[in-house]
């Protein structure tokens, strides 16, 4: 489709400041809350249940673009395996195990200490998004 991977980054870049946005100033929590309370019939419930709070955060737009970024350089040895294949699955595994055992962490951490990480993690993924972007625009250029 003659899409350069430097679009990638960018727009990959762009729906994690996005997300990193909510998560600092805890829109997420609010908007979630109002989509509930805007649930009437059915039908609409079963349009989101159809669509699962971690797929967006394991396999969506940033995801899928990292993908694309590491399948750009990657030559078929040990090395790149352990260097950028291994990370993935070990992300997912753990990633797993956080969504397995969530309920349980939701009770070992009391409610400020879980909004200090989230503002915390949505620092560190503002800064990566910027850094995709600012990638992706040199890359251009």
């Amino acid at each position: 489709m003659g899409i350069s991977i430097d679009s990638f980054q960018v727009i990959g870049g762009v729906f994690l400041l996005f997300i990193s946005y909510e998560m600092v100033f805890e829109k997420r929590v609010k908007r979630k809350k109002n989509m509930a309370n805007e649930i009437l019939d059915d039908n609409q419930i079963k349009n989101i249940a159809t669509f699962p709070l971690s797929i967006p955060l394991i396999a969506g737009p940033s995801a899928i673009t990292l993908s694309v970024l590491i399948s750009k350089d990657l030559d078929y040895n040990f090395l790149d395996f352990y260097q950028k294949i291994f990370p993935i699955i070990l992300v997912l595994l753990l990633t797993s195990l956080i969504i397995f055992f969530s309920n349980y962490m939701y009770k070992l951490f009391n409610e400020t200490m879980i909004k200090v990480l989230q503002k915390v993690f949505g620092l560190i993924l503002g800064a990566l998004s910027v850094e995709f972007i600012s990638n992706g625009i040199k890359g251009m250029l």
